[in-house]
């Protein structure tokens, strides 16, 4: 399992975003939509990050809000989103599935250090003024320390790199097209990619709800129904707010396609933020 995410994280999703913002024509992308996409993911991203921070009343309580404000604002862009718009507007909106990778790099490099930062601070602070253990009265790094050390993930991270590569190339050859050896290289990884990262995410899952307590389903039950029921809406009242349709028919689909975007669920990688901060 660990060789297949390898596959998919550095090399079949990197070459699917290079090559779709390579060659798209970015005078085509409406930006008035991706600013709606985004600030609706800000606004559940602080919502949540606020409620849980008034409810958890814990050292724990800053660290629980950067978590579950990423589960509510993130979506599984890639695994299900991109095969699932892809198929669905292929006819009718073929740039659609684009927009996946221009939105993905704003979570990933403005709204998720925000709750790395979060998650770290209510790590330090439980760490303190719980009881101390020997393991735990060891030196922590330093508040520069941790800001270089989520710097440094975000440049390091593919799925921001290979956007940023894919629009620097359009930008300075003005969308020309690939050199064929490049090409070809990248449908070869891009072919790969749906399938291996739909099997990737049903191998994921197993066996992660039976081994849930009674009551430890209740939060997670929370963040998703939050995510397919307020952040679509959220989305589409953006998107219609922001008039980002040119004409009735492309304000409609454009509203469809917020709402269905906001109803993708929470990406996997938040098991793997939960477990890495030791939160719930």
């Amino acid at each position: 399992m660990r060789s297949l995410n390898v596959f998919v994280s550095y090399f079949a999703l990197p070459a699917t975003a290079f090559k779709a913002l390579a060659c798209i024509a970015l005078g085509e992308v409406n930006w008035r939509f991706l600013a709606a996409v985004a600030l609706g993911k800000c606004v559940i991203f602080a919502t949540v990050a606020a409620v849980t921070l008034a409810l958890v009343r814990r050292p724990a309580s800053f660290g629980k809000a950067g978590l579950y404000a990423i589960a509510a604002s993130q979506s599984n862009d890639f695994g299900l989103g991109y095969p699932l718009i892809m198929h669905l507007y292929d006819k009718m909106q073929p740039t659609f599935s684009h927009y996946l990778y221009l939105v993905a790099p704003i979570q990933l490099a403005f709204l998720n250090p925000i709750a790395f930062i979060m998650m770290e601070y209510g790590r330090t602070h439980e760490d303190s003024s719980g009881e101390q253990t020997t393991s735990s009265s060891r030196a922590r790094p330093t508040p520069r320390g941790r800001l270089l050390s989520t710097l440094t993930g975000i440049i390091k991270n593919p799925v921001v790199v290979a956007p940023a590569l894919g629009i620097i190339w359009n930008v300075s050859t003005s969308g020309a097209a690939l050199p064929s050896v490049v090409q070809r290289i990248l449908d070869s990884l891009g072919d790969a990619f749906i399938a291996t990262a739909l099997y990737l995410l049903g191998l994921s899952m197993v066996g992660k709800v039976g081994s849930m307590g009674k009551y430890a389903a209740l939060t997670p039950v929370l963040l998703v129904s939050a995510k397919i029921v307020a952040c679509p809406l959220v989305t589409r009242e953006l998107v219609n707010l922001f008039g980002v349709g040119g004409t009735e028919r492309d304000q409609k689909d454009f509203s469809n396609f917020g709402f269905l975007y906001g109803m993708l669920p929470m990406a996997p990688s938040v098991f793997i933020f939960a477990t890495q901060y030791g939160l719930p």
